[in-house]
C-alpha cells in the first residue's frame, strides 16, 4: 500500500474541480469526443456524474480502498443493469 500513500501524498493541495464542472466541460467538448471522469469517484455518485454528462467513468481508489475489492468491482459492473 505504500504506493497508494505515496499517490494521495503527491494529490494533496490539489483543488477539487466537482462533479457539477463535467456539465461545463461537456459544453466545451464535441459529442464525438468521450468524456471521462476520473478522481475521488465512488459508486454512491457514479449515477450523478453520468447525468452531468461523462461519458465514462475510471476509478481505481474506489475499489482499491474497499475492505473487498473484488466485491466492490462487482458494484461497479451492476451499475449499468
Amino acid at each position: 500500500c505504500d504506493s497508494i500513500n505515496q499517490y494521495h501524498q503527491r494529490k494533496k493541495g490539489k483543488e477539487k474541480k466537482g462533479i457539477e464542472k463535467i456539465s461545463i466541460w461537456r459544453n466545451k467538448i464535441p459529442k464525438s469526443i468521450p468524456l471521462v471522469a476520473i478522481g475521488g469517484i465512488k459508486l454512491e455518485n457514479a449515477h450523478e456524474i453520468y447525468k452531468y454528462g461523462a461519458d465514462s467513468i475510471s476509478i481505481i481508489h474506489d475499489f482499491m480502498s474497499s475492505p473487498c475489492p473484488e466485491e466492490r468491482i462487482k458494484d461497479w459492473l451492476k451499475l449499468d443493469e
